[in-house]
């Protein structure tokens, strides 16, 4: 008799784990995006363009004066982007020079800028192909920093139509992107009538206009009465950034040089120079805890990358225990140099804190320990911004219990305990990978993770990252460039005159 095939499970769902890839995989950054949000608020790590700020001000500021439903705020909305990037696709190689990105959209619609005159109905399509699929443009992105920063508030059942915020000062918006409103009407856009107007709308120019001058005091200035906490916050950060930059221009990329400089810098030390304002501690503090948080990251992207080719969970463990100098924890601990903040360290080989491509596991278990004794003799304001919380210290891969883990292995060998951190971390990855698995349409389960382990095998299906996290130190660069606090010659970072008027 023919056997009948069945299957197990529900009837209504597919068989097996949908595996798709995931963010944060060991879940080490949740402390550190919270401190960037609560000190650079208004602006995020997709809010590049100060005039982006001004633009949807002044759609919503006209939706509101000619009454406009939501389809035609939205048509007018994505007209408005389209002529903010032929202007600033026009002004080409000034624009670019600048260093600022380019406009939204701008790399999409750069075919349709070739010819005289560009179709609206062509240019505008929320579709495949368009300049962007969504409805409204590039307000998404945009809208929750511009209603922190009062310029935009929601309409009560609008479904996502903006209206002027309280914040809001209509004069010098439309005065400085009036002729936007111009060029978005009629059926299409002819570039020889935006020509005019380069200089006045690209992306990069708006610290020249006056829609940019109000941007800049809006995110420079604290409330009159000191009662606003958030806006206080903003204006320190920008304040302790433009001073930095004032006094050490930098080439480099500014997530990277200022990041440096709060976290290692002696000025940013309890009695340092910079150590008066507000908060110099805690930039200090998250800084440093950056560090801890991207030898994680790097770490554990070289122990999957391990299982590229299918490999046995001992012998993944192996490699790791393979690649650490001989000797005990407490040989390896107490060999690290004691920097004090002020002086880089060195973890052997390499410049504290590498970000390159190549990955040494040991240099990263250098950053983690040296981390781990920060975590102990760090004090006052910025061992409280390093630590975070009390009731988070004893949570893993934190840098008090990695002191507390290295503490209790000191005599055991610096192989060994490698051996077993390992274990520590392919354990917490599938913990995560289960807390942010969702269920699909299918009914199948999706399970973010790029590790996959089968009985005692370990296979990945590519490369984790190996970033640190963004301080969003860059992208307020940019949004204080577009309104005019910093500028950019020949790609060094420098303070404007307004911007020392407005920061000082």
């Amino acid at each position: 008799m023919q056997e009948q095939a069945h299957r197990v499970g529900a009837a209504w769902s597919a068989s097996g784990l949908r595996l798709i890839d995931g963010k944060y995989p060991l879940a080490v950054e949740r402390y550190v995006l919270r401190q960037v949000a609560r000190l650079v608020p208004g602006v995020t790590t997709v809010t590049p363009h100060a005039r982006y700020y001004a633009l949807h001000a002044l759609v919503a500021t006209e939706a509101e004066e000619r009454a406009l439903g939501n389809t035609e705020t939205q048509e007018l909305l994505r007209r408005c982007e389209v002529v903010l990037a032929a202007a600033s696709h026009l002004h080409g190689e000034d624009h670019g020079l600048y260093g600022l990105p380019q406009a939204h959209g701008e790399g999409r619609l750069r075919g349709l800028f070739t010819a005289s005159a560009v179709e609206f109905a062509a240019a505008v399509r929320p579709a495949e192909g368009g300049y962007t699929r969504s409805k409204w443009g590039f307000l998404p992105p945009y809208q929750t920093s511009e209603r922190e920063l009062g310029i935009l508030t929601a309409v009560r059942g609008s479904a996502g139509r903006p209206a002027p915020g309280p914040r809001l000062d209509r004069s010098p918006v439309r005065e400085g992107l009036e002729p936007v409103l111009g060029l978005a009407r009629g059926e299409e856009l002819r570039m020889a009538d935006v020509e005019p107007y380069v200089e006045q709308l690209c992306v990069c120019r708006g610290g020249a206009q006056p829609d940019g001058r109000w941007l800049a005091e809006l995110l420079c200035r604290a409330s009159e009465d000191g009662s606003d906490e958030v806006a206080s916050r903003r204006r320190e950060t920008v304040r302790l950034l433009t001073r930095v930059l004032d006094g050490h221009p930098s080439e480099r990329p500014v997530e990277e040089a200022v990041g440096e400089f709060l976290a290692l810098d002696p000025r940013m030390s309890e009695g340092g120079e910079l150590a008066g304002y507000v908060c110099a501690a805690d930039w200090r503090g998250l800084a440093l805890r950056n560090y801890s948080v991207t030898a994680w990251r790097r770490l554990w992207s070289w122990l999957v990358g391990q299982a590229a080719e299918g490999v046995h969970q001992a012998e993944w463990a192996d490699r790791f225990a393979q690649a650490m100098p001989p000797g005990t924890v407490g040989e390896f601990w107490d060999a690290l140099p004691t920097p004090g903040i002020g002086a880089t360290p060195n973890s052997g080989t390499a410049r504290f804190g590498s970000t390159g491509s190549e990955i040494r596991p040991e240099e990263e278990f250098a950053v983690l320990a040296q981390g781990a004794r920060w975590a102990e003799e760090l004090t006052g304001d910025t061992a409280r911004a390093y630590n975070g919380p009390p009731n988070e210290h004893g949570q893993e891969l934190h840098p008090r219990w990695f002191a507390a883990y290295l503490t209790d292995r000191r005599s055991l060998p610096l192989a060994e305990c490698a051996r077993e951190l390992a274990v520590v971390l392919l354990r917490r990855s599938a913990r995560v990978a289960l807390a942010k698995s969702r269920p699909a349409p299918d009914g199948r389960l999706r399970l973010p993770t790029k590790l996959q382990q089968r009985d005692s095998f370990l296979f990945t299906r590519g490369p984790e990252g190996t970033s640190r996290v963004i301080l969003r130190l860059n992208r307020l660069a940019y949004v204080l460039a577009g309104c005019g606090v910093l500028t950019v010659d020949a790609q060094s970072w420098r303070v404007t005159e307004l911007g020392r008027e407005l920061c000082a």
